[in-house]
């Protein structure tokens, strides 16, 4: 038990934002932007969540629809531009980003770097290694937002509040209803970076592998303890069989490695969870060196991320099945002999599962929502709806990024990043006019959020959509720089 206490107050705002992250960043700048004083608490000592952090090292381009119609435009373009003027791309220009294939490479270290600065011009007020503790109502409206920081427990004060903690954690405090699915709340993602890798060696050794490996599906079942039409339907396993996404070019490596008790398929953690091979695999990227692999092969399941412990848990298991992974890869794998691990996600990440109960929902089959959009998003162009991001019950609380309503649907970092900056622009004017955000006009905050640049409506068609993603195991859809081409051909 605590003593009692007073919470020094050190700052009082018309806008703060809790979590620095992709949307976090964004609703800052569209605040301040649209005249508002701002407050950011982020639990980390760096900006941007996934983009920097999170260690991502690409993004999908979702600036462009898949009819090659502008979408998101603004401070994510900005961004982007950002990173681009300052070389830490593969592309000489923002358009030939924008033209690019469904990946755009950037060196994460500076996204965080242009995240910071781009506040910083925009005199947002920055509490870094900031925990949010809690929340409560303040005497005259708003919230008090209390969080633990070095110098021990402060509280800011803000009118309007835009929740980009990724799992709610605002909303819940104050008691908005939550939707949860638990399928997606229970599957964690650690991404990491190797060094050291020999690729023409890892190519030469590819290049000698079979494409059909009979024997994997009697052993994966067998492993597993499942019957082979088991396998075959299990959403999971069944996607590494032959001829399907996750078929590895070295399965006869992994049953090996497995039988020789040097790797583990799934491994069982403490308190129900268990880490397994991701299915999203590594994959080269030779922009970012000639030694340079990404793998995203820890997917922790089972445990709950709202708990302290198991948080903890997953931590620690994803943390140790990443280096024993790399382990099996130096000792099993022909090019991978003296690979390190170069760099770690800051943190072992929820993918989504906690989402607010909104006042409103998406309508995911294309633009056209019934209600006036804030943003666009999505493959078809989907406008997203301020309700999505307005949690029922709670006012003078804005919800942006995975976490909305349906915000799993939406939680590419583009979209995040256009979600969090209109998100911001509306609390400013809220905040200004002194009412909850779904009470302004939205005739006039559509306005607004024109004037910064938001796209409400698709740009149009540039002739030059983009492809589809390729299927090729372990690689997702790059730009087309040479290490674009070169993991194509590892593939």
């Amino acid at each position: 038990m605590e003593p009692a206490r007073e919470t020094p107050l050190v700052a009082d705002v018309e806008v703060g934002v809790v979590g620095g992250g992709t949307a976090g960043v964004m609703a800052a700048l569209g605040a301040a932007r649209a005249g508002a004083r701002v407050a950011v608490l982020e639990r980390l000592g760096n900006l941007g969540g996934m983009l920097s952090s999170g260690l991502m090292g690409h993004f999908g381009n979702r600036f462009r629809d898949q009819r090659g119609r502008d979408i998101v435009a603004g401070a994510p373009r900005e961004l982007l531009g950002r990173i681009i003027a300052a070389g830490a791309t593969p592309f000489a220009t923002l358009d030939d980003a924008l033209n690019a294939d469904d990946m755009l490479f950037y060196r994460h270290e500076h996204a965080g770097n242009e995240c910071l600065r781009m506040l910083d011009e925009a005199g947002v007020g920055l509490w870094l290694h900031a925990c949010f503790a809690g929340a409560a109502p303040a005497p005259d409206g708003g919230y008090d937002l209390v969080f633990e920081s070095k110098g021990g427990r402060l509280a800011i004060r803000a009118r309007q509040v835009v929740d980009a903690t990724g799992e709610a954690d605002v909303a819940r405090r104050l008691g908005a209803p939550i939707r949860e699915d638990l399928r997606r709340r229970y599957s964690w993602g650690l991404l990491f970076e190797m060094g050291l890798v020999d690729l023409e060696r890892y190519g030469a050794f590819l290049a000698t592998c079979k494409p059909e490996c009979p024997e994997w599906t009697p052993w994966l079942a067998a492993t597993l303890g499942l019957s082979e039409a088991a396998l075959a339907q299990d959403t999971y396993w069944g996607e590494w069989l032959d001829r399907r996404p996750r078929a590895w070019p070295f399965r006869r490596q992994i049953m090996r490695a497995v039988d020789d008790g040097a790797l583990d398929l799934v491994r069982t953690l403490p308190e129900g969870g268990s880490v397994r091979y991701g299915w999203d695999g590594f994959w080269p990227e030779p922009w970012h060196g000639k030694d340079v692999v990404h793998a995203n092969v820890c997917m922790v399941t089972g445990l709950d991320p709202s708990s302290g412990r198991h948080v903890s848990v997953a931590e620690a298991g994803a943390r140790r099945y990443a280096f024993d992974f790399v382990r099996f890869l130096r000792a099993y794998i022909p090019g991978f002999e003296r690979a390190v691990v170069r760099a770690m996600s800051a943190q072992t990440v929820p993918r989504g599962g906690i989402e607010i109960v909104g006042e409103a929902e998406a309508v995911l089959h294309g633009a056209g929502s019934p209600a006036p959009a804030i943003c666009l998003s999505g493959f078809a162009a989907v406008g997203l709806p301020l309700g999505m991001f307005v949690p029922r019950g709670v006012p003078d609380l804005l919800v942006a990024g995975r976490c909305a309503d349906h915000g799993y649907a939406f939680r590419p970092s583009v979209s995040c990043m256009a979600q969090g900056f209109s998100c911001g622009v509306i609390a400013a004017m809220a905040a200004r006019r002194q009412v909850t955000p779904s009470r302004l006009d939205p005739a006039e905050w559509q306005a607004a959020l024109r004037q910064h640049g938001v796209l409400l409506e698709p740009g149009p068609e540039s002739g030059r959509g983009r492809p589809p993603q390729p299927r090729l195991p372990g690689v997702p859809s790059h730009d087309p720089s040479d290490g674009a081409r070169r993991a194509r051909k590892l593939s």
